[in-house]
């Protein structure tokens, strides 16, 4: 229900609203999963299951709100199109640039606050991937300046961004479990190095240079993904669907491109 008080043309005249709603709606899901706070037994071992819980109640009212804004960018392709209007990309997807960017910082500000407020153990299993990541670099699996390294992480952030593609080329707007489950990840991780919830944006800086091509990728790919989907249910004419094809496939060309250089700055920087 809280979705459907979402209004396009309010947001498209004030953008960071976008920013505004993410952090209200993983709010709202991160309360809730903190009241279900479900454990499960592995072994000996307990696991707390609410990280997870919390990714999933954002992504339900986000997967409505972009699938509606997926369906816009795809209208707007056909339309270009069908009249013959030359436009840049930035032209016609300026607004889902700029939106699911906002919605992603709105997502990583919520859980790096969050993190604060809640037990340690809340945001287990983000710990868990957060502590993987940097074991990586502590045991010597990925080394910065190493070739070697630089290819390994290319290839993991490669997978994610196909993933990204295929999760909205199936589901429309699939990709949002990427961007929400990834902005958690971040946000804790912040909040880990913060030490102080004043300290976040300071702290946030530090994965500026490589976070922000890694994630503008994941965003293009949906992008791409995402109004190709939508032109096959809208059953368009070959010549329709052929031109809306070339441009997923230029979209996803470019969060290439920024998967590589998200890498280098990683591994090089």
């Amino acid at each position: 229900m809280f979705e459907s008080f979402v209004d396009f043309s309010e947001i498209k005249r004030k953008p960071w609203l976008m920013l505004v709603w993410a952090v209200v709606i993983s709010s709202i899901a991160i309360l809730v999963s903190a009241q279900i706070s479900y454990r499960m037994a592995a072994g000996s071992y307990i696991i707390n299951l609410s990280g997870i819980f919390a990714v999933l109640f954002t992504i339900i009212p986000a997967s409505y709100f972009l699938t509606l804004i997926i369906k816009k960018e795809e209208k707007l392709e056909e339309k270009e199109i069908v009249e013959y209007h030359k436009k840049s990309f930035w032209d016609k997807h300026e607004l889902y640039v700029k939106w699911t960017g906002l919605f992603f910082i709105g997502l990583t500000l919520s859980f790096s606050v969050w993190s604060f407020l809640l037990p340690q153990d809340f945001f287990q299993v983000q710990n868990h991937k957060i502590d993987q990541i940097q074991g990586r670099f502590v045991t010597g699996n990925y080394v910065r300046g190493d070739f070697g390294s630089f290819v390994k992480i290319v290839q993991n952030n490669l997978q994610v961004m196909l993933f990204a593609f295929v999760f909205s080329l199936v589901f429309g707007a699939g990709a949002v479990f990427i961007i929400t489950w990834n902005a958690s990840i971040l946000g804790v991780a912040i909040a880990r190095v913060a030490g102080h919830p004043l300290n976040i944006p300071v702290t946030a800086l530090r994965y500026v240079p490589h976070g922000v091509p890694e994630i503008a990728a994941y965003l293009l790919a949906g992008l791409a993904g995402g109004i190709l989907s939508a032109a096959v249910i809208r059953e368009h004419d070959s010549r329709v669907l052929r031109v809306i094809a070339m441009d997923s496939a230029k979209v996803m060309l470019l969060a290439l491109a920024l998967v590589i250089v998200a890498g280098a700055i990683e591994v090089y920087l």
